[in-house]
């Protein structure tokens, strides 16, 4: 991603100037529009993320940076990203010739995320990421997520299956896979849920058994698989847990695999199918531009995979992406929740309906906002405390994460991060989620009937 510095001195954004970074004050209610001011505040003010510099990992991201890399990413969401979420929704995902395909209006989005280095704006520089603090990417992607959901799992998706290869594939697998998911050539997924074991992840049935060479043969069925599979990319990597033979029972016994539907050759580039099938994608209530597949591995025998980490240490070695996938999910509850919040604010403040509380008695009485009715404003105020309780909730772990990342394992304050992110994580997930379709319910009342139908 190439980025101009603006020059020493670059003001913090005020909220009438920029229409990227600030509410607007005149927009449509079905507008994106991120609150930069608030995420200033926190990020800045609060966190004071600019002591983040004093480490080596992040010492290139001083405050100039960091406010260029908001604004950019922010004006990315608002410009590429958010005109593509309604068609996108609308026309949804299909199957075709066997294979997954996305609504055409995410592909240009998709390829910008990627070539501009938004989508792996967090992944080590030294497979083609940027690097940057887990709090930065966390406050782009609320942007991202917001503008279109089903484009951010893509992109969050397919990084953290990347990082899962960086920590526990051989050098081998690394060459291989690393640089081309973090340029959105290959498509990402993790792989847990098999129809009879969703939350009981250790009565998984998927089998692993050694071929001699290094590889695994699999064989089994996944469902719920966000992303199973896509044209946005020209092959997807998936992340499989599964038991080789004589392993024990239960989440012990699992390991963790790198699955390609498409084998890959020494040179990079694609060989044979590689026997995934994608059997089905759900019929979702929404989110129709991320699809969700039920997926046949090794359906004629010949489906091949390579370990990762260490045989019967695969819960442990997922654990890392399902970490990730937990604050994923709560910034789905911030990203929506906020976005209702401001389609709401700007609603209530164009639509004109009944007088006053103060004037009922006059027959004269003009008409006002409904954002004048105490009600209506008491829905709003408790929106708004409830967006910026989630993005202080998320925004600080994702700080405490940063911490942890610059930190020697000998440092005291390590194990003091470590157990503080380990009570947060499971925190987000559960409350910002929770909280998040609060949010979004209470903006339906605030809209009336026109939060319940299409445009």
């Amino acid at each position: 991603m190439v980025l101009e510095k603006k020059s020493k001195g670059f003001p913090r954004p005020h909220p009438q100037k920029n229409k990227y970074l600030a509410i607007k004050n005149i927009m449509s209610s079905t507008d994106l529009t991120l609150d930069a001011q608030e995420i200033h505040f926190i990020l800045k003010d609060w966190l004071n993320l600019s002591r983040l510099t004093e480490y080596e990992c992040f010492k290139d991201f001083d405050e100039e940076t960091v406010e260029m890399l908001l604004e950019e990413g922010m004006r990315f969401a608002i410009d590429v990203v958010a005109p593509s979420r309604m068609e996108s929704d609308r026309i949804g995902c299909s199957m075709e010739n066997g294979r997954i395909k996305s609504p055409e209006c995410m592909k240009e989005p998709y390829r910008k995320g990627f070539e501009l280095g938004w989508a792996a704006l967090n992944a080590s520089p030294e497979y083609g990421g940027q690097g940057a603090p887990a709090s930065v990417g966390l406050a782009v992607n609320e942007g991202v997520n917001a503008g279109n959901p089903g484009l951010s799992a893509h992109f969050a998706l397919t990084t953290g299956a990347a990082r899962l290869v960086e920590s526990f594939g051989t050098d081998d697998l690394k060459k291989k896979y690393i640089m081309k998911m973090n340029r959105g050539d290959f498509n990402g997924t993790m792989c847990l849920s098999e129809p009879h074991a969703g939350s009981d992840v250790g009565a998984g049935l998927t089998s692993a058994e050694a071929c001699g060479d290094g590889t695994y043969r699999i064989k089994g069925t996944k469902s719920w698989i966000s992303n199973g599979d896509t044209d946005l990319a020209e092959n997807t990597i998936h992340a499989v847990l599964a038991r080789i033979k004589g392993a024990p029972d239960g989440t012990a016994g699992l390991s963790l695999f790198l699955v390609p539907h498409t084998l890959v050759e020494e040179d990079g580039s694609l060989g044979e199918w590689n026997d995934v099938t994608v059997a089905s994608i759900e019929n979702k209530m929404g989110l129709h531009s991320s699809p969700t597949a039920m997926l046949k591995f090794g359906e004629n025998g010949n489906c091949r995979g390579w370990l990762l980490g260490e045989e019967n240490k695969g819960m442990s070695c997922m654990f890392q992406m399902m970490n990730e996938a937990r604050i994923g999910t709560a910034l789905i509850g911030l990203a929506n929740g906020a976005a209702a919040y401001h389609n709401a604010l700007s609603y209530a403040r164009e639509r004109v309906q009944g007088v006053h509380i103060s004037k009922v008695r006059d027959v004269d009485a003009p008409r006002v906002a409904i954002i004048e009715h105490p009600a209506v404003r008491h829905n709003l105020m408790q929106m708004k405390s409830k967006v910026e309780g989630m993005r202080a909730l998320l925004y600080a772990t994702a700080n405490a994460l940063d911490e942890l990342t610059c930190l020697d394992k000998e440092d005291p304050l390590y194990e003091t991060n470590s157990m503080l992110l380990d009570i947060l994580t499971p925190l987000c997930k559960g409350w910002c989620a929770e909280t998040g379709i609060d949010t979004v319910r209470t903006a339906i009342q605030v809209l009336g009937g026109v939060g319940y139908t299409k445009d």
